[in-house]
């Protein structure tokens, strides 16, 4: 009983590790990440998963957020249009604890030069072309 509960155990765990991100540095923009494991290309449009200091992502700048120190959005990038639409986001406090979340779509946003989400369509949308 006991060996096969070991087993349970270190299959568990090893589901577990299987399922946590591999955050990696957006090319371009230190503050922000992105989980390679989720990208999702559809057509001329890439999501995924960012996560970034609170200020980092615009999208983000909600009321409920400000006490935020950290964000992770699902982001939808339109490489055809240049444009980014915040999925969902889930805001956590300085421990790490989630404060926040929402699954609404917010609204569709132009990027410009200043965003630092332009680096995470810059690198998503290069992906997307050289995978058609």
């Amino acid at each position: 009983m006991q060996r096969l509960l070991l087993a349970a155990c270190i299959l568990l765990a090893a589901q577990a590790h299987a399922a946590l991100p591999d955050w990696r540095t957006v090319p371009g923009e230190e503050q922000l990440e992105l989980a390679l494991d989720s990208v999702d290309m559809q057509g001329s449009r890439v999501a995924a998963l960012l996560r970034a200091p609170a200020g980092v992502i615009h999208l983000a700048g909600d009321k409920r957020s400000r006490r935020a120190t950290r964000v992770v959005v699902l982001a939808d990038f339109d490489c055809a249009s240049r444009t980014v639409q915040m999925l969902s986001l889930v805001a956590y406090d300085r421990g790490g604890r989630p404060l926040s979340s929402t699954g609404a779509p917010g609204a569709t946003a132009v990027l410009d030069r200043d965003d630092p989400l332009l680096a995470a369509y810059d690198a998503l949308c290069e992906l997307a072309r050289d995978r058609r």
